[in-house]
């Protein structure tokens, strides 16, 4: 099968990034991982407000924290 594309054009490089970094965090799947990949993700929309897989990451690890933290 083809490998899918990412289409980064467009989007900040200093975003993209940190948007890597959070994706290889939230990976890990524990709390601490899963601060800092939010941290990552909100450094990736500080970066390049218009970035929407940073705003989905975001969602995505808010979504996954009360599993692995106390966060409500």
């Amino acid at each position: 099968p083809a490998t899918p594309t990412v289409r980064t054009s467009g989007v900040d490089p200093v975003a993209y990034d940190h948007y890597l970094r959070g994706r290889a965090l939230f990976q890990r799947r524990d709390g601490r991982s899963l601060m800092a990949a939010l941290r990552e993700y909100e450094s990736a929309v500080k970066a390049d407000p218009t970035f929407a897989r940073a705003y989905a990451g975001i969602a995505t690890v808010q979504a996954q924290l009360p599993k692995y933290t106390d966060a409500n």
